[in-house]
């Protein structure tokens, strides 16, 4: 499948710079300075024997391509059906929102350790973004001055 998508989009970008390398009137060593990249490599890439890095691939659709939306509508059109998908109406997934940490632990011997708001364990150093047991995003904001003092004895 990942090879399948690799030629279909190497085929589109090759027939997209020459559609547009002739709309412009250019040769192809000014599409490859244009592009910021060597012209052996556009070059390959002309000829559609190589597929465009990332970086290349930007600077076309920020700098060149005419309608960047309706060249990547033909990408999509292009691609097989079956290409794996989200569903229908997915809302992407906001990280938890975070819980100020607001306990300290002391054991007898004065070593003490700021403990999770959500499953009270001691957490295994300051200012950790999230707890390493639970996984529940940390708040530091009122650490250590708003924060209680338990002791274990």
């Amino acid at each position: 499948m990942r090879q399948t998508c690799r030629l279909i989009l190497k085929e589109q970008f090759h027939l997209e710079l020459l559609k547009t390398r002739r709309a412009y009137g250019l040769t192809q060593m000014e599409m490859a300075a244009l592009l910021l990249m060597d012209p052996r490599s556009y070059l390959e890439l002309d000829h559609g024997s190589s597929l465009a890095g990332t970086l290349t691939f930007v600077l076309y659709l920020l700098s060149l391509c005419p309608d960047p939306a309706a060249f990547l509508e033909a990408v999509r059109a292009s691609l097989p059906e079956d290409l794996p998908r989200l569903p229908a109406g997915s809302v992407p997934r906001r990280p938890p929102a975070g819980l100020p940490v607001s306990e300290i632990l002391v054991r007898p011997d004065g070593c003490a350790f700021p403990v999770c708001p959500r499953c009270e364990t001691p957490l295994e150093r300051e200012y950790q973004a999230f707890c390493d047991r639970c996984g529940q995003a940390l708040l530091w904001r009122d650490y250590p001055h708003g924060a209680a003092v338990r002791r274990v004895r």
